[in-house]
């Protein structure tokens, strides 16, 4: 990572107050070594709790809520100390992950494809061995003068299998235990071999499903004093089989006249189906989630009866601190109720000298670094010559060269521009509904734009994953890089 002491943010970007940034071209010097599809794969780090929630039958809805909440609040952990910004992706860009866990037990497998450039909208299929995870993200980054907040605006749609696989039997220890605690990992590999069978795209009656948009995440002190970032707002996660939903409120550290550490990266939060609650929880979106077992803790929460004088004590470097300096951060300050149960935890599985280089390299989990591995030669075959590996800004600024980095960006981006001078947008006045379709014909190739059927809104589109990627004939895929 490269020192920018000698770079100022504002100049870029002092023309955009109120503009959305994802129209703006950034130096690179602000960039990661990943594009915007490589680092949504960054979500399934903690893949492990949504295998832990399909060992539940479809009945025991509390506990795959909580197995799913954990799983959303996980995703956020690792762009607390990321303030660097991803590559935009190419029009027709893709990304795909496979992750094992051994030689042939495959985790998850990720295909994700840029299929709109303006707005961009970029959409990723990934499925586990009990479950299927879409999701639709149209960014929109705006300045506010001091801070920057990113909309993701977007639908998240999981499926779990409706019945638990033969011989699953995971229980809930409700005294002085936790949840199986989770952590991804495994070896990574580009694609499937070649041998492997075609995957099916399953029926929805076969699954539970579940669904809930992103939270927006706002960057502070981006003219004057140390960047930090937080998310805000209410996540709804509906359970469309079972009526339950799940509701998540963030609390925010800032507010116009103060900042206040007590706050930070906390959230709570409940389960109800119709008007009455079920369970509740609360936590630290950087570092842990609680399951609270007795609910009367979650409604009387300043009871004498039902606080206890313990904090969350997992501390270490898991914890982050909006200005901590020292190399080991305090323990976390979450206050636990007598009732309070561990179900998450994040988990860097780093030695202290990896933990001491960790600004060097942009803040990236061991899960991180593997996402741009090199292809090695025999491989590249297997994959479309659209995947963002193939991308040399991108490599080169992973290999430290800040120049070719730029030089690569800026060829590429007006190699772009030139493809948009022959094309025509078609869109309706409705911009989620946008199609793009070139001179020649080109659509996206690996998702189809159809009816949202489990949005409230009858007019929302949704992409969804056709299945014809495992088909592995990429002919037809477009020269980008």
């Amino acid at each position: 990572m490269f020192d920018r002491s000698s770079f100022s943010i504002w100049t870029v970007i002092k023309s955009c107050v109120g503009k959305d940034l994802t129209k703006f071209s950034i130096p690179v010097i602000w960039n990661e070594p990943l594009s915007f599809i490589q680092r949504l794969a960054e979500q399934f780090e903690y893949s492990d709790l949504l295998d832990q929630a399909a060992n539940y039958h479809s009945e025991q809805t509390e506990e795959r809520l909580h197995l799913i909440t954990a799983f959303l609040i996980s995703n956020m952990s690792a762009n607390l100390e990321r303030i660097s910004k991803p590559f935009n992706p190419i029009l027709g860009e893709t990304y795909e992950l496979q992750v094992k866990d051994g030689e042939d037990n495959v985790k998850f497998h990720y295909v994700a494809e840029q299929v709109s450039h303006h707005p961009p909208i970029s959409v990723y299929y990934c499925k586990g061995k009990q479950w299927i995870l879409t999701s639709t993200v149209q960014p929109k980054v705006k300045f506010h003068g001091t801070s920057v907040e990113a909309i993701p605006d977007g639908c998240w749609i999981l499926k779990i299998k409706k019945s638990a696989p033969k011989g699953s039997n995971l229980t809930v220890e409700t005294t002085n235990g936790t949840l199986k605690h989770s952590n991804s990992s495994g070896s990574f590999h580009s694609c499937n071999d070649e041998s492997s069978t075609q995957e099916q795209v399953e029926q929805d009656s076969e699954y539970d499903v579940y669904t809930c948009y992103s939270p927006s995440l706002t960057v502070h002190n981006v003219i004057f004093g140390k960047l930090w970032c937080e998310f805000h707002g209410q996540i709804d996660i509906h359970d469309h089989t079972n009526g339950t939903r799940a509701v998540v409120q963030l609390k925010s550290a800032y507010s116009w006249f103060t900042t206040s550490k007590h706050d930070l990266y906390k959230f709570d939060g409940y389960m109800s189906k119709g008007t009455t609650k079920l369970s509740a929880f609360h936590g630290n979106y950087g570092h842990c989630y609680y399951r609270i077992n007795d609910l009367n803790d979650y409604t009387t929460p300043h009871s004498r009866n039902n606080t206890s004088s313990k904090k969350c004590d997992i501390g270490g470097h898991n914890v982050l601190w909006m200005n901590n300096s020292s190399l080991t951060p305090s323990p976390c300050d979450v206050n636990l109720y007598k009732s309070s149960r561990l179900v998450w935890y994040r988990n860097l599985r780093m030695t202290q000298d990896e933990l001491k280089d960790r600004s060097r390299y942009y803040y990236f989990t061991h899960f991180t670094y593997c996402l741009n591995q090199e292809i090695e030669e025999s491989t590249t075959i297997k994959l479309p010559r659209t995947d963002s590996r193939f991308r040399q800004d991108v490599r080169q600024l992973e290999l430290g060269n800040l120049e070719l980095s730029s030089a690569e960006k800026h060829r590429l981006e007006e190699k772009q521009r030139q493809q948009h001078r022959n094309s025509r947008h078609m869109s309706s006045s409705d911009t989620s509904t946008v199609v793009i379709q070139s001179t020649v014909g080109w659509r996206p190739l690996w998702f189809d734009l159809v009816p949202n059927i489990y949005s409230s809104n009858k007019d929302e589109q949704m992409w969804k994953f056709n299945g014809n990627y495992f088909k592995r004939n990429f002919d037809k895929c477009p020269d980008l890089f």
